[in-house]
C-alpha cells in the first residue's frame, strides 16, 4: 500500500437512497487501529456538516470524513480528544465507515430519523442531550459530551 493512499473513499450507491453517499474503507483495519486524523477548520456556529470537538467548538471537516454516516452500530469512533478516528471492530476493504453522532454532538443543528436498522436504534438523532444515561453507556462518548451530560444530571 502506498503511504499516500487515503484510508477511505466516498461511494455513491443508487440502491440505497437513504444513504446514497457513504464512506468506505480502502483497506483492512483491525479493532483499535487509527483509521485517519480528524481534520477541519474551526467555525462559529453549529451546522449540519460540522463536528463538535469540545463543549464550545465545532469544526467543518476538510476531508471526506464529512461523508461518514451515522449508525447506532458504528464501525468507527471520532475521538475528538486525540483528533483521530479509530476502528471499533475489524474492518475489511469496502466496509462502510459509520459513527454514532451523539458521541460527539450535544445538540445537533438538524435532527433526523435514523435508518440504520439496528436492534439498538435510537430512531431520532438529535444529540446526546436527548438520550438517557443507559443509551449513552452503550457507546464510546467523547469527554466533552460526558462533561455536558454530567452537568445536566447534576442540575
Amino acid at each position: 500500500m502506498s503511504s499516500t493512499q487515503q484510508p477511505f473513499k466516498v461511494f455513491q450507491s443508487d440502491k440505497d437512497i437513504a444513504r446514497s453517499l457513504k464512506l468506505v474503507a480502502t483497506r483492512d483495519f483491525k479493532t483499535g487501529d487509527v483509521v485517519s486524523k480528524i481534520e477541519g477548520k474551526s467555525i462559529s456556529g453549529v451546522f449540519y456538516h460540522t463536528v463538535q470537538v469540545d463543549e464550545k467548538q465545532h469544526i467543518e471537516l476538510t476531508n471526506d470524513l464529512a461523508y461518514c454516516n451515522h449508525s447506532c452500530e458504528p464501525s468507527i469512533i471520532f475521538d475528538t480528544t486525540r483528533m483521530v478516528t479509530v476502528a471499533l471492530k475489524d474492518l475489511k476493504e469496502g466496509d462502510e465507515l459509520t459513527f454514532f453522532y451523539p458521541s460527539s454532538e450535544w445538540d445537533m443543528a438538524e435532527s433526523f430519523s435514523c435508518v440504520c436498522g439496528s436492534s439498538q436504534c435510537i430512531h431520532e438523532v438529535k444529540g446526546a442531550k436527548y438520550l438517557t444515561k443507559d443509551i449513552l453507556s452503550r457507546y464510546f462518548i467523547n469527554d466533552h459530551i460526558q462533561a455536558q451530560f454530567s452537568q445536566l444530571q447534576s442540575a
